[in-house]
């Protein structure tokens, strides 16, 4: 290359190099204003530029493309994000000088995308590549701290995910907010395991301490601290408690506006659940499915949404709907079973509730109930342990069962 074009070629790599910075920065101000997708957007000619000017990889063009990779998760184009994560991820070798931070940042980036998607097992590899490489550094970050356990709390390791939140809990370098992120994880751990009182005293602090915390994030962690204390108070059957706090938070909720719109879906999930263990069923029905039709970014709310249809299982099993409400638990088990596979702990919860509505729906399919609730059983015995809650719960389903067919032999005998 000459002189001249050498010169030519400097001049140009730096005025995009500049251009890049400023679409960049550009892209932030409308992500900060909730325009994401004019966002994307910008970064994409943020790509176009850099890749007319330098190499594939080069930094310049790793940036932009890093950027819009975060961007394109936040307006739930996931499989874009992920390719573009994963393409990233593979080339970060051969871009010069690149920060070793960057390529942890896009693991832990590839991580929350695979949690979106219930990919649980693949997120805690990811996040456990990235914390291996934040290691060498000194300290590891609050959001991948929480990534790495819910990984492993999603998979239904809850004992090892309480375990996880204990023993890192002293290595977040992050403020408060984390901190309390990952104490409100820790307390649905203890639901899982039965340890309710535990979970409790948990919640209550950590919505006392986001309390004390100023802006929208502090205000998100109560309200989700306040709907876990609220869930924990109604399996403690402390129902007037569980209300109070449930109806409480769903006003928060609701006058706080859209971005809070998922906490505000789990509160009404949970009063059509205080509806229904009131024997309130119409209600409770009524409840759940407004709920389920005012959710907010259904791509992320998958198992939520099955938390709901449960709700409405039960609401037409006490209305007397058996037929429906079979139907209803039948594609709900379909759904997690697709998604989770058939060990999963959520899978077996909605395996247990469709055994319990085959067994109501007439009494000839009772043996059909039993054989479907025999393997339920042995399934959460064999992945989960004798102890668990989930185990025991379903025993009592089974034997619930078993008792109705031999009092039914009797009556015929």
């Amino acid at each position: 290359m000459g002189v001249i074009a050498g010169w030519r070629q400097q001049r140009a790599e730096k005025e995009a190099a500049a251009t890049v910075a400023v679409l960049r920065q550009r892209a932030e101000r409308l992500r900060q204003l909730a325009r994401v997708g004019e966002g994307e957007q910008v970064l994409a000619e943020a790509v176009r530029v850099a890749e007319a000017v330098f190499p594939q990889t080069s930094a310049p063009v790793f940036a932009a493309r890093r950027d819009r990779a975060h961007t394109l998760f936040q307006l739930q184009r996931v499989a874009e994000g992920e390719a573009e994560v994963r393409d990233l991820l593979a080339s970060a070798t051969k871009v010069p000088d690149l920060p070793a931070a960057w390529t942890s940042a896009l693991r832990l980036t590839l991580a929350q995308a695979l949690l979106l998607q219930a990919r649980f097992a693949e997120a805690e590899a990811e996040a456990r590549m990235a914390a291996a490489e934040e290691e060498h550094t000194g300290s590891v970050s609050g959001p991948l701290l929480l990534a790495l356990v819910a990984a492993v709390a999603g998979q239904g390791r809850h004992a090892e995910a309480t375990a996880e939140a204990d023993a890192l809990s002293d290595s977040l370098q992050d403020g408060p907010l984390d901190r309390l992120r990952l104490r409100s994880l820790r307390g649905v751990q203890l639901m899982y395991l039965g340890r309710l009182e535990e979970a409790v005293a948990e919640h209550r602090a950590v919505a006392k301490e986001a309390t004390a915390l100023s802006g929208q994030p502090a205000a998100y962690v109560r309200l989700m601290a306040q709907h876990n204390l609220a869930a924990a108070l109604l399996e403690l059957d402390r129902m007037p408690e569980a209300a109070a706090e449930a109806q409480a938070g769903m006003t928060s909720a609701a006058r706080r506006g859209p971005n809070f719109g998922y906490p505000a879906f789990l509160f009404q999930v949970l009063l059509a659940r205080l509806h229904n263990r009131s024997g309130e069923h119409a209600e409770a029905l009524r409840v759940a499915e407004q709920a389920l039709a005012g959710r907010p970014e259904p791509s992320q709310l998958a198992d939520d949404e099955e938390r709901a249809h449960a709700v409405r299982v039960e609401a037409l099993r006490g209305l007397g709907r058996t037929a429906e409400a079979e139907a209803v638990s039948h594609a709900s088990f379909e759904s997690l079973a697709r998604r989770h596979g058939p060990s999963h702990y959520r899978t077996l919860a909605a395996e247990t509730l469709l055994g319990r509505c085959v067994a109501q729906t007439r009494v000839e399919r009772r043996e059909e109930a039993l054989t479907l609730l025999r393997g339920n059983v042995a399934s959460w015995r064999t992945h989960f342990g004798a102890q668990h809650p989930r185990t025991i719960r379903a025993e009592r389903a089974l034997d619930a069962v078993e008792a109705a067919v031999e009092a039914g032999a009797e009556s015929a005998g």
